[in-house]
């Protein structure tokens, strides 16, 4: 009798892994997309719309999921409340033209951004990444170029990770504003005081010398359209 249970058993044991390997693969071939609707953007579908994505810096984001390929939200589900229409979901790499989507790309994790045109307001979205945008931060305390210490920004968003950018000061022996300039624009950044003779900071740098990050600024979150702000409040790195 055992014998003749033996095989039907074993079916059912290879149909069962057969079934779970399926599910596996299936749950691997869903990506989430990130598509950021900006402040006029509306979404009417199924999937999730986080108000604020403090991880990832974003606001109004809809957390799309599915298979490569799947055909992104169109026209028929965003809507903008300015009068202007939605024109396509792009991403940026700071390097030129803006890379237009259609699809869910094969990267999981891609952070897209939808992109409106037409009406009084014309085009609303990312700045295009051909124009530099320059932000200045003013009200810096006066010691913190002291002892040769060298300004940089840290800034980060629209998809990037963050990056460090060389600062240009403000007249004066003791300036206490600084500029920095980007290839679009950024949703967050902050400056950082470094030990003199720093050309690239190391924020694991224990050691003192060149690279040393000796203070920071809190977080600054930058606004769309808005390049002028007021220094954050500084403090030490531990």
């Amino acid at each position: 009798m055992k014998a003749k249970f033996l095989i039907p058993l074993l079916s059912l044991g290879m149909l069962t892994s057969c079934a779970l390997q399926a599910h596996v693969a299936l749950a691997d071939n869903v990506n989430t997309t990130y598509l950021v609707l900006s402040s006029v953007g509306r979404y009417s579908g199924d999937m999730e719309v986080k108000e604020k994505f403090p991880d990832l810096f974003l606001e109004n984001v809809v957390v799309f999921k599915g298979a490569p390929g799947t055909a992104l939200p169109t026209s028929e589900q965003i809507t903008a409340t300015s009068g202007v229409s939605f024109l396509n979901w792009v991403s940026y790499d700071g390097l030129g033209a803006p890379s237009v989507y259609t699809e869910v790309p094969k990267e999981d994790g891609k952070i897209l951004y939808a992109y409106f045109e037409g009406g009084k307001g014309g085009q609303v979205g990312p700045v295009d990444p051909g124009q530099e945008v320059t932000y200045t931060l003013t009200g810096a305390p006066e010691w913190i170029t002291d002892d040769g210490c060298v300004i940089f920004a840290w800034v980060w968003g629209n998809g990037e990770n963050g990056a460090w950018v060389n600062c240009v000061y403000g007249e004066g022996a003791k300036p206490t504003s600084f500029s920095f300039t980007v290839a679009h624009e950024m949703t967050g950044c902050l400056l950082a005081r470094c030990a003199a003779g720093t050309t690239l900071p190391d924020w694991d740098q224990k050691t003192d010398g060149p690279g040393k990050v000796y203070n920071q600024t809190n977080d600054l979150t930058l606004t769309s359209g808005q390049y002028n702000y007021t220094c954050p409040e500084w403090k030490g790195i531990k």
